[in-house]
């Protein structure tokens, strides 16, 4: 961790993000793809998020956290398109999860949004537009 008022940077691909809150030191092993790293202070070039296959998919972590979640974003997203996810570009504060055979969409946002629900499926709960610090349920 740096001090309260102390912010560090890392890099990944052409863009940087600050950080503060905690920093692991990852020592990646031969095979293993590095996403990050520090960018200054005393961990600068160091990994701090790798992923390696495993089977067949894999294994990916990251060890900072970044000030706002955007670098966290940013890796999960590339790891999705890397093994063909398809990826929602949904608004931050909005959620979609699968839970026991039901999607459940939250908006934890000031505004209604419209969520990706497909024709074909049945709401059970709620409505869509989603409004403001409301669920849906579809299956």
């Amino acid at each position: 961790m740096l001090v309260p008022d102390e912010t560090g940077t890392v890099k990944a691909g052409d863009k940087t993000y600050p950080w503060n809150t905690w920093a692991d030191v990852l020592s990646p092993k031969e095979g293993t793809e590095v996403l990050a790293t520090y960018d200054d202070q005393f961990y600068k070039g160091k990994a701090c998020a790798i992923t390696r296959k495993y089977g067949k998919g894999s294994v990916t972590y990251i060890g900072v956290e970044s000030k706002d979640g955007t670098l966290e974003r940013d890796l999960v997203r590339t790891v999705y398109a890397n093994a063909g996810v398809v990826i929602e570009n949904l608004p931050k504060g909005v959620l979609i999860e699968w839970r026991d055979g039901f999607y459940v969409g939250v908006n934890y946002t000031d505004d209604s949004v419209i969520i990706p629900i497909p024709e074909s499926a049945k709401i059970l709960i709620g409505e869509n537009p989603l409004a403001p610090a409301q669920a849906v349920v579809w299956k």
